[in-house]
């Protein structure tokens, strides 16, 4: 009796030990590069101002995030987990993969990844930015799951 007590609590401790290790550095990440692109963005407006700019940030997605922690809020995070993680997900890395290979051109972007990292990536990436991840990856997704409803949970 006594040890499962323990260990439902040592799985609980484990559990927010990861969260707090893995879950909250991603979210902090996400967020300084958010202010910080609206501080580059505007920086006559904002850059004496990013601290009240963050708190306002903050402010804001603490009121986004309100309706979630409320009665209906595990249906209000189902629809953002359908509609937000998923096939339109997958499409936008499709849009990225397009634009990035052919649009902008894979040379070009080989060229300035050298000048970021200061050496030529393997000529493997831009094989795959070209045919792999544009065509091959998301084509044979898209003819093996033609049926709308597989992306759709009624």
């Amino acid at each position: 009796m006594l040890t499962e007590f323990l260990k439902t609590y040592l799985i609980k401790a484990y559990s927010f030990h990861l969260l707090d290790c893995l879950g909250l550095p991603c979210t902090f990440g996400m967020f300084e590069t958010m202010t910080s692109a609206f501080v580059d963005e505007f920086p006559d407006l904002l850059a004496n101002r990013k601290v009240l700019f963050t708190a306002v940030m903050c402010f804001i997605e603490f009121l986004l995030g309100v309706p979630c922690v409320m009665q209906g809020g595990v249906y209000i995070l189902q629809i953002m987990d359908w509609y937000c993680a998923t096939f339109s997900l997958m499409l936008l890395c499709l849009a990225e993969c397009i634009a990035i290979a052919w649009i902008y051109g894979a040379d070009r972007f080989y060229k300035d990844l050298e000048l970021m990292i200061g050496y030529q990536p393997s000529v493997w990436w831009k094989i795959c930015w070209c045919f792999y991840f544009s065509g091959d990856d998301n084509g044979t997704h898209f003819c093996k799951n033609s049926n709308m409803n597989d992306y759709v949970q009624l």
